[in-house]
């Protein structure tokens, strides 16, 4: 089953998928048990506030392919071309991609998802990493589901990263705060802009840095 999805459909699809569900439940047990559809319903209770806590960010709303393969959920990556399995932290990187392309200009093509490194012998992932027009790396995009807070310990891994990118620009987000800076490699500080800047007002500040 394949559908067009905000977290609002979502949301009721969840509700579809559950009633489905329970009344499979009845009629297998044939059970007509007052008690049972009490935890039944408490449950549902629980498992919508958790599901809707997922889909809620502070950002604007897209719409996506989404399909349901046995007891998965799955989200159609369109840099990957591929479905990939929908979680806290996937459907995050999908909507802040999209915020990216659609709201601040970032070219799609400029961006790769899931790029794999070499640190050290061992095997790393940046969630994005945004290229200039000599595909040379200038940004490491790191991405956390919403309930993992964005500290120090979160810089520090893409700083790890950078290790081997060596980018000027890190921008980390886990859906609801979001964060853009510039690394000042020689004081190991951040120069941090007001928001997301559109990818016009990074090239501004890149050719700036340049002069």
């Amino acid at each position: 089953m394949v559908f067009w999805c905000t977290w609002e459909a979502s949301f009721v699809q969840f509700l579809l998928w559950s009633s489905y569900k329970y009344r499979s439940f009845e009629a297998e047990t044939k059970l007509q048990n007052k008690y049972i559809f009490c935890i039944f319903v408490v449950s549902l209770i629980i498992g919508l506030q958790k599901y809707k806590k997922m889909w809620q960010l502070n950002l604007p709303e897209y719409q996506f392919r989404i399909k349901q393969i046995e007891k998965s959920i799955f989200i159609l990556d369109s840099y990957r071309k591929r479905y990939v399995k929908l979680t806290p932290e996937e459907w995050v990187r999908q909507n802040f991609l999209r915020f990216l392309t659609e709201n601040k200009g970032f070219p799609m093509g400029l961006l790769a998802v899931e790029k794999q490194l070499n640190i050290n012998g061992m095997k790393k992932r940046c969630d994005a990493i945004l290229y200039d027009l000599q595909a040379k790396p200038s940004m490491i995009i790191e991405l956390k589901a919403p309930h993992i807070p964005i500290t120090q310990q979160v810089f520090d891994q893409v700083a790890v990263y950078n290790v081997k990118l060596k980018v000027d620009y890190f921008m980390i987000s886990n859906g609801l705060e979001h964060y853009c800076c510039k690394v000042n490699t020689e004081n190991a500080s951040y120069s941090f802009f007001e928001g997301i800047p559109p990818y016009s007002v990074l090239l501004s500040d890149i050719s700036n840095s340049d002069i």
